[in-house]
């Protein structure tokens, strides 16, 4: 069975990453980053001081992960999305996906 919700935001969302059966984040454009803890019934929208058009999302704990964009930007949490790092790509290429085996 599928069930559709409304968007939480009218910007283009580019990937979705379930860490568990319930709990997802999602990335989009004009630096959107969202969260669901309810399948998707609701979403809270995080921040990151790095301003990007976000192409991937990718968790390997609750708490850890990295979300991937435009002009080789990267940002990593480690608590879950309540704060967002830069990282450093050594790239200003887009990257369109990311995927790492342990934290």
């Amino acid at each position: 069975m599928t069930v559709q919700s409304p968007s939480p935001t009218p910007y283009t969302l580019n990937s979705i990453y379930f860490i568990n059966s319930t709990t997802a984040w999602s990335v989009g454009e004009y630096n959107t980053i969202i969260k669901t803890t309810d399948c998707g019934g609701s979403w809270e929208h995080q921040t990151s001081q790095v301003i990007g058009h976000w192409t991937s999302v990718f968790f390997v704990s609750d708490n850890m992960g990295w979300i991937t964009g435009d002009s080789g930007k990267i940002i990593k949490t480690t608590n879950g999305g309540q704060n967002w790092f830069p990282q450093v790509s050594g790239t200003t290429s887009q990257l369109n996906s990311s995927f790492f085996f342990t934290q």
